[in-house]
């Protein structure tokens, strides 16, 4: 199985240029109106009692328990959840992506290209690969604390990464976390998590590979999903790609995204392909 070439790799810095729009039809917004009050009344109990009252876990700063409450609320709210997912998702998401960013994150927005006829993913794999026409792009980030990633960066390049096309190729002895983000599979992003993220990488000094913006049910159901954590996986590991050594490589995700990397890891094992070493498997 090869690794496809890079050589169209597109990456930038944050801000990027993809701008989110709180545009909806005047229908919709009716149809919302009691999901966006129930979605306000939450916010603003919690703002309020956030003095007095611990959030559900006492770690927990205000902005991560309005999310959960937030990811809680549209869960509850079923009635059009199939209907109008992509209203849902533009909204969580166009929240999530205006919010201020923290001068010491580093985001670097990455597009994989698939090949023509995919990698050659076997078993379960296989049916989409073939419709793979080459034209399709993966969306995903690096995430990073600054310091973490200029330390890094200053490092040299990995001896098995010195063929690599990917600027950002492993560094020697670097050990790198790849993460997938929760959110049921139908909603959420790279946007969502991004300070999260940014979190782990602080306290963990690695750098992030959230190169999966992976496509959402209903309208691309199992195993897209897994198809693109495993074209990710292996722009990560490949050599046409980062080079990272797969002993090196923690997977890493929350609630559906903990599955998706679970699912990985079990699909690479079932057809001797490389595994992550590691995982850390979050619920929330």
């Amino acid at each position: 199985m090869s690794s496809p070439s890079h050589s169209a790799l597109i990456t930038h810095t944050w801000p990027s240029k993809r701008r989110w729009s709180l545009a909806f039809p005047i229908n919709n917004l009716r149809r919302y109106l009691t999901f966006i009050t129930q979605e306000l009344a939450i916010g603003a109990s919690l703002i309020i009692r956030h003095p007095f009252t611990p959030p559900p876990v006492p770690t927990w700063p205000l902005h991560l328990a309005l999310f959960v409450a937030m990811i809680r609320a549209t869960a509850d709210h079923q009635e059009h959840i199939v209907e109008d997912i992509s209203d849902i998702r533009r909204l969580i998401d166009t929240f999530f992506y205006y919010l201020p960013k923290l001068p010491q994150m580093r985001i670097v927005h990455l597009l994989l290209p698939i090949p023509q006829g995919g990698l050659g993913f076997p078993g379960v794999l296989g049916p989409l690969e073939h419709t793979e026409t080459g034209h399709r792009t993966l969306p995903g980030q690096w995430i990073a604390d600054n310091k973490v990633w200029d330390r890094i960066m200053g490092m040299r390049v990995a001896n098995a990464a010195k063929n690599c096309k990917d600027p950002f190729a492993a560094r020697e002895g670097e050990k790198v976390i790849f993460y997938t983000h929760g959110g049921g599979y139908f909603i959420c992003s790279n946007a969502t998590h991004r300070e999260m993220l940014w979190r782990i990488s602080r306290a963990t000094g690695r750098r992030i590979f959230a190169a999966v913006d992976y496509r959402l049910a209903p309208e691309h159901p199992y195993p897209a999903a897994l198809q693109d954590a495993s074209h990710a996986f292996c722009h990560l590991t490949g050599p046409n790609g980062c080079g990272f050594d797969p002993e090196n490589v923690t997977a890493a995700g929350d609630s559906a995204g903990g599955g998706l990397m679970l699912a990985l890891m079990m699909y690479q094992r079932d057809f001797g392909l490389p595994t992550p070493s590691k995982a850390i498997l979050l619920s929330i």
